[in-house]
This record gives structure tokens, C-alpha cells and sequence, in this order.
């Protein structure tokens, strides 16, 4: 009885110092946020159904073009965009992360927690078409 108590003690200090160790850092979560952004905007789903219903078409090769253009030069900025306006909660064994920006006329706010390297998304702004229904 007493081994077995000691063995999940120890397993629980283990997890609890992987999950100190493995508590993902500002910049793992901009570059993170990054890639959401980048994926949820309209211009990227738009690129990416015109590259789906042209593949080897010029348009589809356009479109293809557009993504790998937005990757290279958009999403760094957007990155640097995250990374200015998020506030970061560090609780030891997981962090949370609150960004808030305006775009033109858009208010963007993510709320994620992020753990063991993984991020979950607490709040993130409606698409378009939820805040329509």
C-alpha cells in the first residue's frame, strides 16, 4: 500500500514538472496565433476554394501562388502584429494568452491556454457567417 503511494506521488511530481518544462512560450504562441489568423481570414479560404477548383488551371496555379506569397511576406507580419498586442499569464505549469487588435473596422480577441506545447482556444472572434445566423 505505502509502495504504491509513493509510486503515484512520484508520477504526479513528474507530471507536474513536465508540465512546468513543457509550458509553451510567447513566442511558440504568436507563431501559433499567426497561422490561425492566416487560416481564418477570408482571403485565405477564398485562395484556397479557387486552388481546389482549378488545381492545374492558370487560376488555380495563381491562387497557389497567392498562398505562398501570403506565407512568406503576410504571415510574419501578422506574427509580429500577435506578438505586439498579447498579454501573457504564465501559471507555471500552463500560460494563458490575451490578444486584442483592431483591424480597419474589425475588433479581433483571442483568448487561448496553452500547455505541454498544445494551445486551446478559449475565445476567438465570429467568422462572418456565425455572427450573420
Amino acid at each position: 500500500m505505502k509502495r504504491k503511494y509513493i509510486i503515484i506521488m512520484a508520477l504526479v511530481v513528474l507530471l507536474f514538472v513536465y508540465l512546468a518544462s513543457s509550458n509553451p512560450s510567447k513566442g511558440e504562441y504568436t507563431e501559433w496565433a499567426a497561422k490561425q489568423f492566416m487560416n481564418r481570414n477570408d482571403i485565405s479560404k477564398k485562395l484556397a476554394e479557387v486552388e481546389k477548383e482549378d488545381p492545374d488551371g492558370l487560376v488555380g496555379e495563381l491562387a497557389t501562388i497567392g498562398k505562398k506569397l501570403a506565407k512568406k511576406y503576410v504571415e510574419p507580419q501578422v506574427d509580429v502584429l500577435i506578438n505586439h498586442y498579447t498579454k501573457r499569464s504564465d501559471y507555471i505549469f500552463f500560460s494563458t494568452y490575451t490578444t486584442e487588435f483592431t483591424l480597419g473596422k474589425e475588433n479581433y480577441k483571442y483568448v487561448s491556454v496553452g500547455f505541454s506545447h498544445i494551445f486551446i482556444p478559449i475565445e476567438m472572434p465570429k467568422k462572418k457567417d456565425e455572427a450573420a445566423k
